[in-house]
């Protein structure tokens, strides 16, 4: 059986007119029947094919050129071994990309990376919730069904609540982070049998964070937020920026703001969420985003051993700095032309970078020591509306 969200066939590339095109910035690899079959292209860029691939025993690697780029894209952002060899001979990678795809026993669990800025862009031009779908059959899959995998259960449970209209979304991101993290021990099972009584515990839970909500001092709340997205972002882009990574110019300090003290950037990251607006429509593309990204990367969960990897490397901090880093790009951040550009070059820091997960998460899990409850409240700031628009 396979569940894939419901706009997943409406992807469509933007080819040359993607401004983070795929083909920069990374390792591509190319699978070894394509690399068979580009033995024997004849002709010009036959020899241009094979002098640009670097075999390394299970196919080969494109060589990059000093810019990062893949030499076979054109000047126009075009992909030249589709023009000269036909879609059928492009890689597995180039094909499949930005699709993706775990399997769970009998089930095949379908997404989208969020490293793409037209599949963001679909995401945010969607006006209905994100809803997971069969293949073959028409209509949403029931959540009801304690014979699928206990990891299927939890993603499918998870991407409904984060987008319940009748539980304020800095909840229900609270909520899914703590159930996801104290689910460890029932994820890797073959049956949702236990994981279903777990989450039995969901409305208490949700009544639990929502009260902690209402017990904060308003200013209270603000300065734990303020200081968590401060450490978040800071630690991101201080990393960033010593690096040398290939998207580095889009992070939140630029030279100028680098060079501040810690007070001078907490202050920056003050102004900047003082730009923060209340608006609905926003914050339902959040929600769909939050939805989005734990698909895409539900890899994480295969073995049931990664759930601190996918929730408190990956997860809480996409969400902060997708909700935050925007606000120092543009005012109005989903209209803005380079919000998806800019947030599909963070989606690939997450996907297809150590940065995160050599540098990143150590220093704010060892030396900030954030943890499940430090999130959960900056989540009741960051996705938190007026009363009268969220109650």
């Amino acid at each position: 059986m396979i569940i894939l969200p419901d706009y997943f066939d409406r992807f469509i590339c933007a080819g040359g007119a993607c401004q983070n095109t795929c083909c920069t910035g990374w390792r591509i690899t190319v699978d070894e029947e394509t690399y068979q079959f580009y033995q024997g292209v004849p002709g010009e860029f036959g020899d241009y094919l094979r002098a640009n691939l670097v075999e390394n025993g299970l196919g080969a690697v494109i060589r990059m050129t000093e810019e990062k780029r893949c030499p076979f894209l054109d000047e126009e952002g075009l992909c030249q071994i589709y023009r000269n060899c036909g879609e059928e001979h492009m890689g597995d990678i180039c094909t499949v990309f930005p699709r993706t795809g775990v399997d769970f026993g009998n089930i095949k669990l379908l997404g989208l990376s969020l490293s793409c800025e037209q599949v963001l862009r679909l995401i945010c031009e969607e006006e209905e919730p994100l809803v997971l779908c069969s293949e073959y059959e028409p209509g949403e899959v029931p959540v009801a069904n304690e014979k699928l995998p206990a990891t299927v259960f939890f993603m499918m449970w998870a991407v409904r609540y984060l987008q319940d209209t009748s539980v304020p979304f800095s909840v229900s991101i609270g909520v899914v982070l703590y159930m996801g993290v104290n689910s460890k021990a029932y994820l890797p099972e073959p049956e949702a049998g236990r994981m279903a009584v777990v989450l039995e515990r969901v409305p208490d839970v949700s009544e639990q964070f929502a009260e902690i909500r209402n017990s904060f001092d308003g200013a209270e709340m603000y300065q734990k937020a303020e200081n968590l997205v401060f450490y978040v972002i800071d630690t991101v882009c201080q990393v960033v920026n010593m690096s040398n990574l290939h998207d580095s110019g889009i992070v939140l300090w630029d030279d100028a703001v680098s060079d501040c003290t810690d007070e001078e950037r907490r202050l920056y990251v003050r102004r900047c969420l003082g730009r923060k607006k209340e608006n609905r429509t926003h914050m339902e593309y959040m929600q769909r985003l939050a939805a989005a990204f734990l698909l895409s990367h539900a890899q994480a969960l295969k073995d049931g051993v990664s759930v601190e990897l996918l929730f408190l490397e990956r997860f809480v901090n996409f969400m902060v700095l997708a909700a935050v880093l925007p606000l120092a790009w543009q005012e109005n951040v989903v209209q803005d032309k380079v919000y998806f550009e800019r947030l599909a070059r963070i989606g690939r820091m997450f996907e297809h970078s150590s940065l995160i997960h050599d540098y990143v998460y150590p220093v704010l899990r060892d030396y900030f020591h954030l943890e499940v409850m430090d999130y959960v409240i900056a989540f009741m700031v960051l996705f938190n509306l007026s009363a009268g628009m969220e109650e």
